[in-house]
């Protein structure tokens, strides 16, 4: 059996699955964790160069799983390791054909309350290196923004999807050895 839940009460299939003897968290080494939420953009806008929004693509995407605590709560050790493993195993950027998923793995919320706008207190929390988790106090507006992916999961910066060196392709006429021009391409890398 696995441990039982200790606020409220569980879904059906988790209550079968804690009281079943067959999966054993002491002797058969198992944890069972619930995932509490996962969110997923599957379209984001599209901003030119000067930071003006053009609509939006489905190309750039955006995860990231949620474990959410009321009431103060904290992940257990176990949970905690649990969610550190699967953690490691996410790949943050991912690229097929024409589109890009950002996937930014486990965050945290902790609540003083059953909701935000009922609690206190708000943390969030990621995982640093070493598996523990960073808890960061936040507003209820600040939270809103990280689940909408307007700000990033681990600095809280504006722009999650920005690029870090823009690129302008750049045609200039270069002289050959015969005497003739011709046009040759030039990347410039900010």
């Amino acid at each position: 059996m696995t441990k039982t839940r200790v606020f409220g009460s569980d879904v059906p299939f988790l209550e079968w699955l804690r009281g079943n003897r067959g999966i054993d968290s002491v002797n058969d080494g198992i944890a069972v964790t619930d995932t509490d939420i996962m969110v997923h953009q599957y379209k984001s806008a599209i901003v030119d160069a000067e930071g003006r929004r053009n609509g939006f693509t489905r190309n750039i995407q955006a995860l990231m799983a949620i474990e959410v605590k009321t009431r103060g709560g904290l992940p257990n050790t176990s949970q905690q390791d649990t969610l550190w493993k699967s953690h490691l195993t996410v790949k943050p950027l991912f690229r097929l054909g024409t589109w890009t998923l950002r996937n930014f793995g486990w965050s945290f919320v902790s609540l003083s309350g059953l909701r935000p706008d009922d609690s206190k207190r708000i943390r969030w929390g990621r995982f640093d290196i070493h598996g523990q988790i960073e808890w960061s106090d936040i507003q209820e507006e600040l939270l809103t923004d990280l689940i909408a992916f307007l700000r990033h999961p681990d600095n809280f910066d504006a722009r999650v999807f920005r690029r870090h060196h823009k690129t302008q392709n750049v045609w200039r006429m270069e002289k050959q050895p015969l005497g003739f021009k011709v046009p040759v391409l030039e990347v410039r890398r900010s």
